[in-house]
């Protein structure tokens, strides 16, 4: 092909050398997109959602990698308004928060992931999964303080159990006058979505007596006849 049209030739190789660097500029904005916005948790990926040229110019290429098609892509931009919202593609799972999206693989979203930790009268703390530390004291003074749970020691029957919240659960929070979803109780507090995954209640006998940092339950707060408190402190 060059002997019969070298001039041809010439031609293409300049063009090729005036895309290299374009390409370059792209992949290196490319880099630097996923650098300031993508990062990792335990879950997943949380990529921070911007507005912008820039989001939809490499927004694309950054979910391609998670499998997402280009149609898919379109219609996650127009989702942004709606949390809770989430697309599937053969090996990912992504959801929309209110601030970013979440993406995990679709076998982590299947995986079985409710552990239960017993949590016996004497327990004094524990540093696993999370940190807590456990009293019991006469003193019923209420502290405002929702890293710290107090509650009526006589209305305990131990052990209790400590585990992650999962869909489905209810309690009757403080105060409320009636069950509520645990779930809808996070979507009022506006914990993040990436946060949600890491909350956990603890149980007496199937009823939910605290979700821990959040809501200590009606049932289980200190009264007039109060004469033990039991304490949990969430250490943060």
């Amino acid at each position: 092909m060059e002997k019969e049209n070298p001039s041809l030739m010439l031609a293409f190789d300049r063009h090729l050398a005036n895309i290299k660097p374009v390409n370059d500029y792209f992949l290196k904005g490319l880099e630097t997109f996923k650098n300031q916005y993508l990062s990792t948790q335990d879950e997943g990926f949380i990529l921070k959602w911007e507005k912008g040229e820039e989001r939809d110019l490499f927004l694309f290429p950054v979910l391609n990698e998670f499998g997402f098609n280009q149609d898919q892509v379109s219609n996650i931009k127009n989702s942004v308004s709606f949390p809770g919202k989430y697309f599937n593609s053969n090996t990912h799972r992504l959801t929309i928060d209110r601030d970013c999206i979440l993406i995990r693989k679709t076998e982590d979203e299947q995986r079985p992931q409710i552990q239960e930790f017993e949590i016996p009268e004497t327990t004094k703390s524990i540093s696993d999964p999370i940190e807590l530390q456990f009293s019991i004291s006469e003193n019923t003074t209420i502290l405002k303080n929702v890293f710290i749970g107090q509650f009526d020691f006589d209305k305990l029957n131990f052990p209790l159990i400590l585990r992650k919240w999962k869909p489905g659960d209810k309690m009757e929070p403080l105060g409320l006058g009636g069950e509520k979803r645990i779930s809808d109780i996070l979507i009022d507090k506006k914990i993040p979505l990436p946060d949600k995954s890491k909350v956990y209640i603890l149980e007496n006998k199937g009823e939910i007596v605290w979700l821990i940092g959040i809501v200590i339950g009606d049932k289980f707060k200190i009264s007039d006849t109060t004469k033990r408190v039991w304490s949990a402190e969430l250490k943060v």
